[in-house]
């Protein structure tokens, strides 16, 4: 049965066909690892996680919070899954669209409903508690506006050059140069 783990970018700690093992661990330094797609998107940040599959090497531990989490000492990568793929995996917790972005997820922990535009970048955002969040961007895919229903607002400006140079947060300003 596949087993996922997230890495985040850009560090990209792991590289596909290695083996990795902590000889000697506290509890801390074993690898998180989950048992399907939602488990994993629950506890990881969305837009920046990239999906491994891992074959488990040394014994798992189960997480006492949560039984769709593992931690284990030794663990091997066996590939990157891409975003193209994890449609494959949707279930009635978590769906994905052609494109590898999530369409929803609900669980005892989350629950998350998202539209993306043409250039997969998410527009829209539905938490659990029924706050929204509406997203726009330029030509460039840039984020130039966010609007949650709570009443927070925020702007960000670019230069010609495509670099970030303000963000109006309310009725603040940064400016960065």
């Amino acid at each position: 049965m596949i087993k996922f783990m997230a890495d985040f970018a850009p560090d990209r700690s792991y590289i596909i066909g290695k083996t990795y093992e902590y000889k000697k661990y506290s509890l801390l330094d074993l690898f998180r690892f989950y048992d399907d797609l939602s488990s994993l998107f629950e506890y990881s940040h969305v837009q920046s996680t990239i999906v491994l599959e891992v074959e488990i090497l040394g014994s798992g531990i189960e997480d006492n919070f949560n039984n769709h989490n593992f931690y284990t000492n030794k663990i091997r990568i066996i590939r990157e899954i891409p975003k193209e793929e994890y449609y494959k995996y949707s279930n009635d917790k978590i769906k994905f669209d052609k494109n590898g972005n999530i369409l929803f997820i609900k669980t005892p922990g989350m629950y998350y409903i998202a539209r993306y535009d043409s250039n997969n970048n998410i527009t829209y955002i539905e938490d659990e508690d029924g706050e929204t969040e509406e997203i726009e961007y330029d030509d460039n895919s840039n984020e130039i506006s966010k609007i949650k229903s709570n009443g927070y607002r925020e702007i960000r400006k670019y230069n010609e050059k495509n670099e970030l140079v303000s963000v109006i947060k309310n009725d603040s300003e940064l400016l960065i140069y």
